[in-house]
Order: C-alpha cells, then sequence, then structure tokens
C-alpha cells in the first residue's frame, strides 16, 4: 500500500477544475482525468480551428458578386482550373481573425474561432451542472466543427444522457428571397462552392476525431418547413448554435427554436 494513503479518503479533498467536474456517473474522476479532460477540449480547439499549426492558411475565396474586371475573371479561371487538378491558390492568414472567426481557415472544420469554442463549452458545462434536461443541435454545420466540439465536451465530461444534433441542408446556402426577406437582397454565398459541405464528409470529419457514434445523429433537411417537421419530433435542446448568413436562415433557426424552446 502506498505511503501516505487513507482507505476512507474518496479523493473529493483534492484541487480540481469545476469547470470540468460534472459527470453523469455518481463518482467524481480523478484531479488527474480532470486536467486530461481540459487539455483535451483545447487541443481539440486547437485542431478544429486549424490554430494547432504552426502557420493557418486560407484558400482564395471565389468571386460570388455580380460582373467581375477581367482580371478577376482570368484570376478565377485559373483558380478553377488549378483546383480540378488537385490543386489549391492560399494565402497565409493572421492568427487574430482566425480566433475571432472572421474566416474560413483552410484545414479547419469551423470557421467560428476559440471565443465561441469557448462559450459553447461554458454553456453545455453550464447545463450538464445544472442537470437542464434535453440534447444539444448546431443549424448550419458546414464541415461540421462546432457539432464535434459539442460531442468532444460530453466525451470529457462523460456524458451518455444527451444527443448532439447536426442539422444542415448539406446543400449550401438557398439563393435568396428578397420577396420576403428585403434584407437578403444581393446576398451571393449561396454562389459559395466552399460552403456546401455533404452529409457524408461531415460524417468522415466525426470519424476522424473518433466521436462518431450513436450520441450522434443527422437532421438532414431544407430550410424552415423541413427542418421544422423533422424537429418537432427530435425532442428539447438545452444547447442550440446557428451559423447563419442571411435573413432567411436567422428566420429558420428562429422557428426551431420557437418550436422546441430551450430548458431554462
Amino acid at each position: 500500500m502506498a505511503e501516505g494513503y487513507d482507505p476512507r479518503d474518496d479523493g473529493t479533498s483534492f484541487p480540481r477544475d469545476e469547470r470540468l467536474t460534472a459527470r453523469s456517473r455518481p463518482a467524481p474522476a480523478p484531479t488527474e482525468a480532470s486536467d486530461l479532460a481540459a487539455d483535451y477540449l483545447e487541443l481539440l480547439k486547437g485542431s478544429l480551428t486549424g490554430l494547432v499549426h504552426q502557420d493557418v492558411y486560407v484558400a482564395r475565396p471565389a468571386h460570388a458578386g455580380g460582373p467581375a474586371r477581367l482580371d478577376r475573371r482570368l484570376a478565377e479561371l485559373a483558380c478553377a482550373t488549378l483546383r480540378r487538378r488537385g490543386w489549391e491558390i492560399v494565402r497565409r492568414a493572421a492568427r487574430g481573425p482566425v480566433e475571432a472567426g472572421h474566416v474560413r481557415p483552410l484545414s479547419g472544420e469551423t470557421m467560428v474561432g476559440r471565443a465561441r469554442l469557448d462559450n459553447l463549452q461554458d454553456c453545455i458545462e453550464h447545463v450538464v451542472v445544472k442537470a437542464v434536461p434535453g440534447d444539444h443541435i448546431e443549424t448550419g454545420v458546414w464541415r461540421g466543427g462546432a457539432s464535434i466540439f459539442m460531442r468532444g465536451v460530453l466525451r470529457a465530461l462523460a456524458v451518455s444522457d444527451r444527443r448532439v444534433w447536426v442539422a444542415d441542408s448539406f446543400r449550401g446556402l438557398p439563393a435568396p428571397r428578397a420577396d420576403r426577406f428585403p434584407t437578403d437582397a444581393g446576398d451571393a454565398h449561396h454562389r459559395v462552392p466552399e460552403l456546401a459541405v455533404s452529409a457524408d464528409a461531415v460524417r468522415e470529419n466525426f470519424r476522424r476525431y473518433g466521436l462518431l457514434d450513436e450520441q450522434v445523429v443527422f437532421l438532414e433537411a431544407g430550410f424552415v418547413t423541413p427542418f421544422l417537421a423533422s424537429w418537432t419530433s427530435a425532442g428539447r435542446s438545452s444547447v442550440s448554435t446557428a451559423t447563419c448568413t442571411s435573413r432567411r436562415s436567422k428566420r429558420s433557426t428562429a422557428s426551431i427554436r420557437a418550436c422546441r424552446p430551450a430548458a431554462s
């Protein structure tokens, strides 16, 4: 028996990280497990945002606006030709905009940035500690990074009774409906091919992180009505996050949340 061992000591007297003490099992984890979980989540944030690498790159965005100048059209033609051959023109990005979620990293799975991932972690830990019932959902997932992180937080907290819903059309953004949403007039995000990521590609990203399991549910549907029809049978959500680039997508997310309001 190790020197100084007290069989009456259950380990609760050791200092521990309060942010990572929530557990679905009755017995608390040792301090080392809490520290390891915190380190795992920090590494996960760095990997999902691409910031774990020495340099962060962003691809040259495709022109999605109106008529372009001749030099811009020639540049687009050159980029398209290179992409067909497996090449990509990229530039080195400053870390600040990536941290803040202002750019789409070439190698990352999320564009939300570290600050929003920190906030997402705080929200999930809060509802787990306070025993707020419900699953977690992301609407508009791109490559699935924020959803992957939500599943990673549940794994770090050893929570097995909550699911992560991955909701998207997985076909990119719809064309704007200026007749219904005037502020979307002229929006060109539906022409950006990088925003259309298939459900299979997102599943593969989950699999690469070792987080594709029965607690991950894909909700593949269009905007507003199809989403509502699927979500009404999904149950209540305690944490929801949305990626919205237009008034129409914000309206869709608001409708989903109004249909199944988060517990408080």
